[in-house]
């Protein structure tokens, strides 16, 4: 079989989007460096500074999920799972560091800034 002219524009399209593809993988915090609260629902996933005191309200199919970014930190306020497991989680505000409330599909990931120590189980 003998390769053709479409044969190289084909894998030229593919490599291009390929490459394309890996820019949201290896792209930092969108507010250069600094930390910031990646948040993913059933409706999408949202980013927001890590700097900026909010109240967010997201909603899943176990009811809404009551978020709050204070002093760096974020936690959960109110969930509506049965065993309020986000809440008990605590405050997050380190790289890497995430809360999830499974009921409800949200989940929360601190991304950019310091990264998280190890932890005493981590040898």
């Amino acid at each position: 079989m003998k390769l053709r002219v479409f044969d190289f524009v084909m894998l030229a399209i593919s490599l291009g989007i390929t490459a394309l593809s890996a820019i949201p993988v290896v792209s930092t915090s969108p507010w250069n460096g600094q930390p910031s609260v990646e948040i993913k629902t059933t409706h999408g996933t949202y980013v927001y500074p890590l700097n900026q005191n909010r109240d967010l309200y997201e909603p899943g199919p176990a009811g809404v999920t009551w978020l709050r970014i204070h002093g760096g930190k974020v936690y959960a306020v109110n969930s509506p799972g049965p065993r309020k497991i986000m809440m008990r989680m605590g405050k997050i505000s380190r790289d890497g560091e995430w809360l999830a409330s499974v009921p409800n599909h949200v989940f929360v990931l601190i991304t950019g800034g310091k990264p998280s120590t190890l932890d005493a189980h981590a040898f």
